[in-house]
Parts: C-alpha cells; sequence; structure tokens
C-alpha cells in the first residue's frame, strides 16, 4: 500500500493522511460513497502535500478505493469505497479529526489498523 513516490513507511502514511484530515470536512457519507470539502483558506496546505502524491496512481492500488471524482469548483472530492474492506467508521473516524484535535490519536491507530490488515490479506494471497 504505497501512497507517496518512493514508497514510505506506514508512519509516513499515517502522518500524510492525519495533515489531509485536519484540512477537510465532510460534507456526506452514506456506506460506499463520501464527499469531502476543504476551504479556500486551506486550500494552500493540501496543495502542498499534493506534489509528493501520485493521486491517480495511488488510488488505484489502495484496497477498497472503488473511484473517485475531484470537483474543483466546489473545491470537493467524492470517494466511492468498499465498506466491506474501508469500514463506515473508518471515514467517520477521519473527519473528526479537524474538529476534534483529541481525536487525532484514534484516527491514527484506525488507520494503522486497516494497512496492517490490507498488508496481511495481500501477502495472504501471494501465498496461495
Amino acid at each position: 500500500m504505497a501512497f507517496l513516490k518512493g514508497h514510505p513507511t506506514s508512519d509516513h502514511i499515517v502522518e500524510l493522511l492525519v495533515k489531509a484530515a485536519r484540512l477537510v470536512e465532510e460534507v456526506y457519507h452514506k456506506p460506499g460513497t463520501i464527499r469531502l470539502r476543504i476551504s479556500f483558506l486551506d486550500l494552500p496546505q493540501l496543495m502542498s502535500l499534493i506534489p509528493r502524491l501520485d493521486v491517480a496512481e495511488e488510488a488505484k492500488g489502495v484496497p477498497g478505493i472503488l473511484g473517485y471524482q475531484i470537483h474543483v469548483l466546489s473545491t470537493s472530492a467524492t470517494i466511492s469505497y468498499d465498506p466491506e474492506v474501508i469500514p463506515f467508521d473508518f471515514w467517520e473516524a477521519f473527519c473528526r479529526v479537524r474538529g476534534e484535535p483529541q481525536a487525532e490519536n484514534v484516527f491514527k491507530t484506525r488507520l494503522k489498523q486497516l494497512i496492517h490488515s490490507n498488508e496481511t490479506a495481500a501477502a495472504a494471497r501471494k501465498e496461495k
């Protein structure tokens, strides 16, 4: 599961997504679809993270991400995901980071668990 060019460690992935979580807010969420928005004021901070991302390629390789659409005019993105792989409450924990700084540790733990379970499942598939 490599989100960044250069195949970073899981800790780098966690830190990057925590930084992103601090900048976005949930607009809409139902199992399988979430729409996130960023304010114009926070856009420069998000853009500083993006050069380290190859979004199109990396999204294809993330287990559970089925697709995404970026809505430039509304500074939002809609992500389609498999709720069997990425649980609904994972996204809820992601969105709480912005408004509740103490929620950051809960999200980090959930993200590390998700990464570990996906890596374990991938390794098991390779062994078969």
